[in-house]
C-alpha cells in the first residue's frame, strides 16, 4: 500500500486535542449506529435536540471522508 501525505483533521474546539492527524488510505471512518436507542422519536420524542445536534456533524464528516477518497463503514447497533 502506497502511503500518501498525512492530512490534519481539526476538532471542536472543546476537545482537549485541537486536531488530529490522519494517513488516508489507512483511514476508515467507523460509524456505529446507536441513535435508535438514544434518539427515535418513538422511543424518545422528547430529543429533537439531540436528532438535530447528531445528523448534521455526522453528515459533514461522511461528505468530507468521501470527498477526500476515505472509507466510510457503517456499523448497525440493533
Amino acid at each position: 500500500m502506497r502511503i500518501t501525505e498525512p492530512r490534519v483533521i481539526p476538532m471542536v474546539k472543546t476537545a482537549s486535542h485541537p486536531a488530529v492527524v490522519i494517513e488516508p488510505r489507512r483511514t476508515v471512518l467507523a460509524l456505529v449506529d446507536y441513535q435508535n436507542l438514544f434518539l427515535h422519536p418513538s422511543l424518545t420524542p422528547a430529543a429533537e435536540a439531540g436528532r438535530a445536534a447528531a445528523s448534521g456533524p455526522a453528515v459533514d464528516m461522511i461528505r468530507a471522508f468521501r470527498k477526500g477518497g476515505m472509507k466510510v463503514a457503517w456499523v448497525n447497533g440493533a
